[in-house]
């Protein structure tokens, strides 16, 4: 039998950190096994558990994501770190990915999106709300060659940012890939 995904969920808003908590419980081979409730929290947890994924809100009390994610890092570099936000700003994008976030999501994303991120980012894939990722495309071409050496997107990857950035949509994305 193969080993559950060992998560910590860290945030400030209860409603929805026991909202994710509840779904992921839910989750045959997912385990939550500590909750947080700001940074100093998530990376204390971190430190003493080891979780294979740490799903951090962006903004919290008590230490900034930018340090927690250095701090996991650090003392549990093979935890996935997954951001979970409200906030899509170009800025706080570009500083996690370049402090080696495995997923940015945004928190108007269906739980079952979160599950899917989680899941993902563990087979050592990314995971990027659409939103973050139309920003990053549609911004420069600088900000796709940022994405690209961040977080490692393969040539079929590229291809489906292009055509979704050039506004096709998904049946045409689809005839192009063929898919």
């Amino acid at each position: 039998m193969k080993p559950k995904t060992r998560v910590i969920v860290a945030d400030d808003h209860p409603l929805v950190r026991k909202g994710i908590i509840a779904t992921l419980a839910s989750e045959a081979d997912l385990e939550v096994i500590g909750e947080a409730v700001d940074g100093l929290g998530a990376q204390s947890l971190g430190k003493k558990l080891q979780p294979d994924v740490l799903l951090l809100d962006l903004n919290m009390p008590g230490s900034s994501a930018l340090e927690t994610v250095a701090i996991i890092r650090e003392q549990s570099p093979q935890t996935r770190i997954v951001i979970l936000t409200a906030f899509d700003d170009l800025s706080s994008v570009r500083h996690m990915i370049s402090a080696g976030v495995m997923g940015y999501l945004l928190k108007e994303e269906a739980l079952t999106v979160v599950v899917q991120a989680i899941r993902t980012v563990m087979q050592g894939g990314k995971w990027f709300s659409e939103p973050v990722l139309m920003k990053l495309v549609n911004k420069s071409p600088e900000d796709l060659f940022a994405l690209n050496r961040y977080v490692a997107l393969n040539e079929r990857e590229i291809q489906l940012l292009k055509l979704m950035a050039q506004g096709h949509s998904d049946y045409e994305i689809g005839q192009v890939l063929g898919l």
